[in-house]
């Protein structure tokens, strides 16, 4: 089987994204990468309101496991109405970023 094709499916069942290599080299990179968990994934999420801190960090437990992420908020949108924030997580919880948006600043 050759090298090119898909490296990772990051969010797998949800609305998430495919990295796709078109060499056999950038194949092999990709997968040593997040293999040795070399990739820093980020986010961005769209949440009603305004957050009392402009950025802070999110520790709680998903799935009954620890979690832990940082975020920052990069906008606000409207009259207060929306905050554009950005999430960077160090652990890979399922549905993460969604369970900690909605937990912690929901």
């Amino acid at each position: 089987v050759g090298g090119r094709g898909i490296v990772h499916r990051l969010d797998r069942g949800t609305s998430g994204c495919i990295l796709l290599a078109k060499t056999d080299e950038a194949h092999l990179r990709f997968v040593c990468e997040f293999f040795v968990r070399g990739v820093e994934k980020q986010y961005r999420a769209l949440i009603p309101g305004v957050l009392k801190e402009h950025e802070g960090e999110l520790v709680s437990r998903v799935e009954g496991k620890p979690a832990r992420s940082k975020y920052c908020v990069e906008e606000v949108y409207g009259e207060n109405t929306a905050s554009l924030i950005r999430i960077k997580t160090f652990t890979g919880r399922k549905h993460q970023v969604r369970v900690q948006c909605a937990k912690e600043l929901g």
